[in-house]
């Protein structure tokens, strides 16, 4: 059984002596004629599948892509290197068919350059009406050019990913309900680096952070790795 509707209009609550009672389960001569899907979501920090719930017929998607590595340096000079851009964060309201099953990929962190620039970080997606994808963040610059990486250049409402720092920050999430503070990508390796750190900082796991620039011929960090999250009403 769907949804039960009586005279045309569904069914939501049932009344009680003048007061609302949720319904989430109906019997009608003893059978069971409706039963309320609740609230729900579902989350995605590695590669799987999602099969749609009985009685679920819209959701939402929020989901980004990897973060890029940061650059590393090819001299040893005491500036730091271009931090990595956040992968993109998009959001998308969907109708869906029960029992369906929707294939999800998580973007992978881009690496860390060493003596050269960051990799781009793996693109996210899932597969339904089409390929849905939010894209990896670029690698960080190397030293030779000392630029930051861009963002992920994502599309929707939260299209609020913050490009990389040209001393060597990397870009994280400006935030979201479903990514909030959507991870950051460590402390910049530039000149306001620590004392002795020239090794660029890993982002954070499933953010889509980008990793920070290194100095001194060390290593860009990594960038963190995407998520993807599924989230629905009562229906």
């Amino acid at each position: 059984m769907g949804k039960l509707f009586v005279n045309g209009s569904e069914i939501i609550d049932v009344f009680v002596n003048g007061s609302p009672v949720p319904a989430s389960r109906i019997f009608m001569n003893g059978a069971l004629i409706y039963t309320k899907t609740e609230a729900g979501s579902q989350t995605f920090d590695a590669n799987g599948t999602w099969v749609v719930p009985e009685r679920l017929y819209s959701a939402t998607f929020c989901w980004c892509g990897g973060g890029g590595g940061g650059g590393g340096t090819n001299s040893s000079i005491n500036s730091g290197t271009g931090g990595a851009g956040s992968g993109a964060l998009t959001r998308s309201h969907s109708n869906l068919v029960p029992g369906t099953s929707i294939d999800v990929v998580i973007g992978a962190g881009g690496s860390g350059g060493i003596n050269a620039p960051g990799s781009t970080g793996g693109a996210s997606t899932y597969n339904h009406g089409g390929l849905q994808t939010a894209a990896g963040g670029p690698g960080g610059a190397n030293n030779n050019t000392n630029t930051a990486g861009v963002n992920g250049g994502g599309t929707g409402v939260y299209a609020n990913q913050v490009s990389g720092a040209s001393n060597g920050c990397g870009g994280s999430h400006a935030g979201s309900p479903a990514f909030s503070p959507g991870g950051a990508g460590g402390y910049g390796q530039g000149a306001s680096r620590p004392s002795g750190v020239a090794t660029g900082v890993n982002a954070a796991d499933n953010t889509g952070a980008g990793g920070c620039g290194a100095a001194q011929s060390q290593k860009g960090g990594n960038g963190g790795s995407g998520k993807l999250i599924v989230t629905w009403n009562d229906q």
